[in-house]
């Protein structure tokens, strides 16, 4: 993991997996967006976000209305099921720290 140090303390930068940033692009377009909209809250360059698209149109998560990006209720329902998994394993995640002898002193 990449740490940066800073005078206020250190900041820790991860890169993301192509699935978090899948599904952080259709966050972003839920409620429909522009493709600069999604370029800022993403955090893509424009060519990153349009290769990010093409293949979410062409899997069925995203449809493009004029330049409005909105994701299709496929779209919605894996948002739905990443961020399920991800709460699963967050909470299976502290479950096993404080169960930890590791940990305990945390």
């Amino acid at each position: 993991m990449l740490m940066h140090t800073y005078a206020s303390g250190a900041f820790r930068f991860k890169r993301r997996d192509r699935l978090v940033i899948i599904v952080d692009i259709l966050k972003a377009a839920r409620h429909g967006i522009r493709k600069t909209g999604i370029m800022q809250n993403v955090n893509l360059s424009y060519d990153q976000l349009g290769r990010y698209l093409d293949v979410l149109i062409s899997y069925g998560l995203m449809k493009k209305d004029g330049d409005i990006y909105k994701p299709t209720d496929k779209g919605l329902k894996l948002i739905e099921d990443f961020e399920s998994i991800r709460a699963s394993y967050s909470s299976n995640e502290a479950h096993v720290m404080c169960a930890s002898p590791l940990f305990s002193s945390l």
